[in-house]
């Protein structure tokens, strides 16, 4: 991938948590390599996260000026810390015409405050005295959940039990746009005065925002459920690869020139041609795939990870069990 220092690189995923896997390593091993070279890379995650994206990035050590979460990014926020506290909240509930509350069943967890014999708040902690998220029940229904950051970031309103709606919110208040929600997926947003039916609708609106340039590259590292719907905003528009992260296809239900591919890059496969390169992680995985694939795409070896020195200590016993 020949590159220039006038470029933006972004990889983008779907969603990061607690237990990363070799998609997340793999990108850390490549943010190692672009630091290096003093590139501008940034990392994009299109799943909704109920949780401050920040306790997981930092985690992995992601700089935060360089993860752009879709949910964020369109409403203007960046990644901080959460500092929205117990007190800030309760000294809302005071001032909103004066309510009561008792502070019930108190742990490191989660504090109740009782308002009346039908209205409870439930405060999820994130750390001691800091909030993640407050449910606001009503007769013993969830009728939202309102999640914090540094200020409001989005409330989730719920009706029997489902999701139905969720509102973002600027940093200083302001609500930004409106999505609704049928059997939990994306039905419809309402944003800078446009409607986008679905989430491919939504994703395609977010790279548009993104103005990128001609020689700006996208390293897709996630594609299922997300490249169908990106690819006519990046196709011929940006410099485009894809990372085939795990084995590309079933072998044994495989016969001739008919392959089954995994279903994760069947798509990329399909419209390979978009591509300026698929990237896998070793040179078995490149030949097969050359000739399995038979298009004018390059496949280019990139391992996953490196050492700086082979160790030539041979004491250890490899067939002893422990």
């Amino acid at each position: 991938m020949g590159a220039n220092q006038d470029m933006n690189i972004y990889s983008v995923n779907k969603v990061i948590g607690y237990a990363s896997n070799g998609v997340e390593y793999a990108q850390m091993y490549r943010k190692e390599i672009f630091d290096s070279l003093h590139f501008k890379d940034y990392y994009i995650f299109l799943n909704y996260l109920s949780r401050n994206m920040a306790v997981y990035t930092d985690l992995m050590g992601y700089p935060r000026n360089k993860i752009i979460g879709i949910y964020n990014f369109l409403s203007h926020r960046t990644t901080e810390n959460s500092t929205f506290t117990i007190e800030n909240f309760l000294e809302f509930l005071e001032n909103q015409s004066n309510r009561n509350y008792e502070l019930l069943n108190q742990t490191d967890q989660s504090i109740e405050v009782k308002i009346n014999q039908m209205d409870r708040y439930k405060i999820w902690l994130l750390k001691p005295g800091v909030v993640d998220r407050i449910d606001y029940i009503v007769n013993n229904s969830l009728v939202s959940v309102s999640h914090y950051d540094k200020t409001l970031n989005n409330v989730e309103e719920y009706h029997n039990g489902k999701l139905i709606k969720r509102t973002f919110y600027e940093i200083n208040g302001n609500p930004c746009y409106e999505q609704f929600y049928v059997n939990n997926e994306i039905s419809v947003t309402f944003i800078d005065g446009q409607i986008l039916y679905g989430k491919m609708a939504f994703y395609q609106y977010f790279f548009q925002q993104l103005n990128l340039q001609q020689n700006d590259v996208v390293i897709i590292d996630r594609p299922l459920d997300v490249i169908e719907g990106i690819l006519p905003v990046l196709a011929n528009k940006v410099r485009l690869f894809s990372v085939v992260h795990a084995e590309h296809y079933n072998e044994n239900l495989s016969k001739g020139r008919h392959i089954l591919w995994n279903n994760n890059y069947e798509y990329i496969f399909d419209y390979a041609d978009y591509f300026e390169a698929i990237i896998v992680a070793t040179d078995r995985q490149n030949r097969i795939l050359t000739q399995q694939l038979n298009k004018d795409t390059e496949i280019k070896t990139i391992p996953v990870g490196y050492i700086n020195k082979i160790s030539q200590n041979h004491t250890y016993k490899p067939l002893l069990v422990y």
